[in-house]
């Protein structure tokens, strides 16, 4: 083989790797975000559920839930034991739905608490829901 023929080698193949290099970084880039986005909802999910939670077991906390323009006209007519059944059925329905994205274990606190809501189940679930988050 002649200078020519290894020089146009070393060159195309050159050119192959920085194509390879920027294809992969470019489908790299892609799962990152996508798992950043998915990440994000699913944060947003849980602190949803737990401001939800937070009312089921103190009603004086349903300042800390933002809730939609109908809901709130509901919610401000009920009484408070009302008010409690109201979120108890928001947070099943969102143990429902739960299980196409939280971890088992986050689905086996959050069934706990529903249960038999208490302060240290709480706190059980949200531990399991910041270890799904953050492992």
């Amino acid at each position: 083989m002649d200078f020519k023929s290894i020089a146009s080698v070393v060159g195309l193949s050159s050119v192959i790797s920085i194509l390879a290099n920027v294809i992969m970084g470019y489908i790299e880039k892609k799962k990152m975000i996508k798992f950043q986005k998915r990440t994000e909802e699913k944060e947003h999910r849980y602190q949803c559920i737990l401001a939800f939670m937070l009312v089921i077991l103190d009603s004086n906390n349903i300042n800390h839930v933002d809730l939609s323009g109908s809901k709130s006209q509901i919610i401000k007519n009920m009484s408070e034991e009302e008010v409690k059944q109201f979120f108890i059925d928001e947070v099943k329905a969102h143990y429902v739905f739960s299980h196409l994205y939280a971890s088992n274990g986050v689905l086996l606190k959050f069934k706990e608490f529903l249960n038999a809501p208490s302060e240290e189940k709480y706190q059980n679930v949200a531990r399991a829901m910041r270890k799904d988050l953050w492992q």
